[in-house]
């Protein structure tokens, strides 16, 4: 019996999670301490809402997804940069708004009941 339990409790934790947002920060690693201070933030942010590590790409270092990035924020050099399931959330400003109007967790797939 307490396997079971375990067992539906892990599912529906599973569950959950496939239905939160996979959050990507897109960011450069040579782009100075103010982009790396934002990009801690932004993850802090996500993290928080989450309560998973969120995956942050240097776009500097592992350049294959640098043209679908610029192209679908339309923010060339911007960085940090959110996306969610391949969309396009936010630069650092946009996403501390969300936070602070209570949209970020919506816009990361998490839904409170």
């Amino acid at each position: 019996f307490l396997v079971i339990c375990v067992a539906l409790v892990y599912l529906k934790q599973k569950t959950k999670r496939k239905k939160m947002g996979d959050a990507v920060v897109y960011s450069s690693a040579t782009g100075g301490t103010f982009i790396q201070k934002n990009t801690e933030r932004m993850v802090a942010l996500v993290k928080n809402h989450l309560k998973v590590a969120t995956k942050v790409v240097f776009l500097d270092i592992d350049a294959d997804d640098k043209q679908m990035v610029w192209e679908k924020s339309g923010k060339k050099g911007v960085y940090p940069l959110l996306f969610v399931n391949g969309n396009f959330i936010g630069d650092m400003e946009q996403v501390e708004n969300m936070n602070e109007l209570g949209e970020l967790a919506t816009a990361l797939g998490v839904h409170h009941p």
